[in-house]
């Protein structure tokens, strides 16, 4: 089987024929691979011509290959569906005699299902597929017709209560609440103080005239707790509950205590269980738990709340299970309002974990609405998330997230495993000649390359073009993206159709290097970009010792480069 992804082809086929060629081409082929499969045309034959591509972007070919009395036919078959349907249900009908008497047999083929169209897609977009690729359409009852649901509304007769909704993110959940149709909002907290913001808020929604009511209530005592859902019930029906509240007594697993312990378990676990017993008898139509996006990924110094907010998430299953309400929303870092708004140190030190990525707090709560829209009660949808993660940073952070089943978010967020800090460059050439320097960087586009075709960096060929690997102008500015961030270098989007290769990228970043690299004693020395990355990164005063403390690191890490490009 000879392979139509490299120009050999041509040069195997004549050998194969003992220099003659064949009679006759069936060609698909575009560009300098259909003016090879011409050459293979013996004296006489013909060359059937099937792809589309160069008739649409009128290419030219020379008149010499004619010389030997080959014919030339252009078939589209669109053409002929349009102008002689007659002709074409018939040569169909001949098609499928030779099939069924054997005479034609089917090309090699894979076959997908239409949901995994995109598997298809990308199957022939890095040219790994052998005959043809097929998508089966899904049957009739495999399609669903999409329903628009119907926009949330929550009750506005019953009273929605808001668990801890004296906090600075409860403000924003009863203005949500009233935003969706609810008129009954009562908010508590264990000292029953009401903020400027919550007066404020208070004040603006009696105008739309919604009722807001704030109570003194500890959601761990029985007794609190009951007295008001009583009251409450004396003038309107329970029909929402939202337990929000929540106490943090972060620190090392080590130096936590029962008492640490049980301040962070506490409001969130006593309080949750009461609030599922004392409203079993209550028709509701949200049981809505505050957990957070921790619980999911871990967050160090935090064991006793996300313990906390474990049994919220196991409690909301529960429920569904019951055929009661019962939805637990693992929040991300919220940096508009909330304890984080109020705790910047705080904040600084989720930021170092989490990354740069937070949301505000509307914008989950839309999410939210969307997602209330959609429940359809299943106990598998009884716990979600909500919120942005820099995976990357968080991988650096959360050794966890290092393990191979964590490894493609980090990719996914990054673009590429290899941290951005460890691709300088300018460090990693120096002190290299000019054809070693190309190799490094030809192995680092490679696998910058290979994220984008999801092939393994081995398999791609420095000098092979790049539109032998399936490669299009899209891909090619994602390829260009990917080099301005990973090497912080503007390069020209070269075009792909004129056999561009990874050493032309590479050609081109050396030039943006500046100085020739023919002399490798032109560029920088190595101690002295080592002690340029050291200041970048660590600022002017370090001594001596500290300095070559830094260069042992960055010789270490260029090494592990070294390694991973060999």
């Amino acid at each position: 089987m000879l392979d139509s992804r490299s120009l050999e082809f041509s040069v195997e086929v004549l050998s194969l024929t003992g220099g003659e060629g064949v009679d006759a081409v069936l060609n698909s082929l575009a560009g300098e691979a259909m003016e090879r499969s011409i050459e293979v045309v013996r004296p006489f034959g013909r060359f059937l011509e099937l792809g589309k591509r160069d008739f649409y972007e009128n290419t030219k070919i020379g008149l010499r290959p004619f010389r030997k009395n080959v014919s030339y036919f252009g078939i589209d078959v669109d053409q002929l569906l349009s102008h002689d349907l007659a002709g074409a249900n018939d040569l169909i009908r001949q098609v499928f005699e030779h099939l069924r008497s054997g005479e034609f047999s089917l090309l090699p083929f894979r076959l997908y299902k239409g949901q995994n169209v995109r598997d298809a897609f990308r199957l022939m977009q890095r040219s790994g597929h052998i005959g043809k690729i097929l998508v089966a359409p899904p049957s009739p009852k495999e399609v669903l017709e999409p329903v628009s649901p119907e926009p949330l509304a929550f009750d506005n007769e019953g009273f929605h209560v808001v668990v801890g909704g004296l906090g600075g993110f409860g403000a924003e959940v009863a203005r949500w609440l009233a935003d969706h149709g609810a008129q009954r909002i009562a908010l508590t907290s264990r000292s029953g103080l009401v903020s400027d913001q919550h007066a404020e808020l208070i004040e603006e929604l009696a105008g739309r005239g919604v009722e807001v009511r704030a109570f003194v209530c500890d959601v761990t005592e029985r007794n609190s707790l009951e007295t008001m859902l009583k009251d409450l019930r004396a003038e309107a029906p329970l029909k929402g509950i939202i337990h929000a509240a929540m106490v943090l007594a972060d620190g090392r697993i080590t130096s936590q205590d029962a008492d640490s312990f049980k301040k962070a378990l506490e409001p969130k676990i006593a309080g949750a269980v009461l609030l599922d017993e004392l409203t079993a008898n209550d028709a509701l139509d949200h049981f809505i738990l505050f957990s957070s996006i921790a619980t999911l990924v871990g967050n160090p110094g935090q064991a006793n709340y996300v313990a906390a907010n474990g049994f919220l998430e196991g409690l909301a299953r529960e429920r569904r299970q019951r055929g009661l309400p019962g939805l637990a929303v693992g929040w991300g870092a919220i940096k508009d309002v909330g304890f984080l708004a109020r705790n910047t140190e705080v904040s600084d030190k989720i930021s170092k974990v989490l990354g740069s990525a937070m949301i505000e707090g509307r914008e989950g709560l839309d999410i939210l609405a969307e997602a209330l829209r959609r429940d359809q009660g299943d106990v598998e949808d009884a716990v979600f998330y909500v919120g942005r993660i820099d995976w990357m940073t968080m991988s650096q952070t959360l050794p966890l997230l290092k393990q191979d089943t964590f490894r493609h978010l980090a990719k996914a967020s990054s673009g590429s495993a290899v941290p951005q800090s460890v691709l300088d460059i300018a460090a990693l050439i120096a002190g290299k000649s000019e054809a070693e320097a190309k190799q490094i960087i030809c192995g680092l586009l490679a696998r910058e390359l290979g994220e984008i075709l999801r092939l393994p960096a081995e398999e791609i060929g420095f000098k092979r073009p790049l539109a032998e690997f399936g490669m299009d102008s899209l891909m090619g500015l994602e390829l260009r993206m990917g080099i301005q961030k990973r090497f912080n270098l503007e390069i020209p989007l070269v075009s792909l159709s004129g056999g561009t290769c990874i050493e032309d990228f590479a050609e081109q970043i050396l030039k943006r290097l500046g100085p020739d690299m023919e002399d490798a004693d032109q560029l920088s020395g190595t101690a002295l970009l080592r002690d340029d990355l050291a200041t970048q990164h660590l600022g002017t005063d370090l001594t001596e010792d500290q300095k070559k403390v830094v260069s042992r690191l960055i010789d270490s890490e260029q090494k592990k480069i070294g390694g991973l490009l060999q």
